[in-house]
Parts: structure tokens; sequence; C-alpha cells
């Protein structure tokens, strides 16, 4: 389903980035191919599916000898990206105001965030797939979809 593919893909790339920026090369993410495709491989074999049409989807995603993969494509578009914008992938699955049994940043808060302005007090928790930060100390902020766009994404000082 694509909630299932969804979940699949946060995890993977979760693990991945996570294992980056411990090694402090999350802006070399071209570089680590075969980390990916290793995790990536991990995950899918935990997915309860087999058959015809499950390795069809595996050959979606990691491709072949004849047809290129989605996470080849997402390699070079990605570094392309971090290489133009001088981002730094620093924040990944990062909560505020959730708790739950999912994967989440170290710096996330299970305590909502709160805004005060006048006699008004509002509470915001979510869930920020990923923040890079730009080296004028503005943050980009995504979110992955599973549509055909690979993520959004909005900029903040």
């Amino acid at each position: 389903t694509p909630l299932e593919r969804g979940s699949l893909l946060h995890k993977i790339l979760f693990r991945f980035y996570s294992q980056l920026r411990e090694q402090g090369v999350a802006d070399r993410p071209a570089d680590y191919r075969d980390r990916l495709f290793a995790i990536a491989n991990e995950e899918f074999d935990r997915m309860p599916y087999e058959g015809l049409f499950w390795e069809l989807e595996k050959l979606r995603y990691f491709g072949n000898e004849q047809v290129r993969g989605i996470f080849d494509v997402f390699l070079q578009q990605e570094q392309e990206r971090l290489d133009r914008l001088q981002a730094q992938p620093s924040y990944f699955e990062l909560s505020f105001g959730f708790s739950g049994n999912f994967p989440m940043d170290a710096a996330s808060r299970r305590q909502p965030t709160v805004i005060h302005r006048e006699q008004n007090e509002m509470r915001l928790q979510g869930r920020i797939d990923r923040v890079d930060l730009l080296p004028d100390r503005a943050a980009m902020i995504y979110r992955l979809q599973d549509r055909p766009r690979a993520h959004q994404n909005y900029r903040y000082h």
C-alpha cells in the first residue's frame, strides 16, 4: 500500500542519513550508494511480501543493468541539490509533540512547541522529515511524499 511504501522509505532514509551524519558525511550521500543499498535491502527483506510483484517493486527501487532504479536517481539528484545549495543534512524525522514507536531524531521533543501571542497559546505538534542547514544559517525543511514529486521544501531563517 502507499502507506507501507512511505513508511519503508522513511525507515531507509532515516537509517541512511543518521549513519552518514554520525560519520560527518551527510552532505556526500552519492559516495555511499553501497550503504544505502545495504540498508534498503535489509528493510525490504523485513517486509512480509514475496513473489513476482514484490520483485518488480524492488526492481523499481534498486534497478538493474538495463533499468536505473529510484535509489540511483535519488542519489544523483540529491547530491546535485546539496552541492548547489551547499546544504548540510542535519536532522531526520524531527518530531515535536509526538511520542510513538517510530524512528525519530535525537533532537526530537515529546512536548509540543508552544507559541504565545497576546492572550492566546497555541500548541504545535508534528514531524519534519528532514532539516538541512544552509551556509547563511537558514534551514530547508523537507516533507517526503509518495508521489511523483519527491519532496516539498520550505526555507526558514
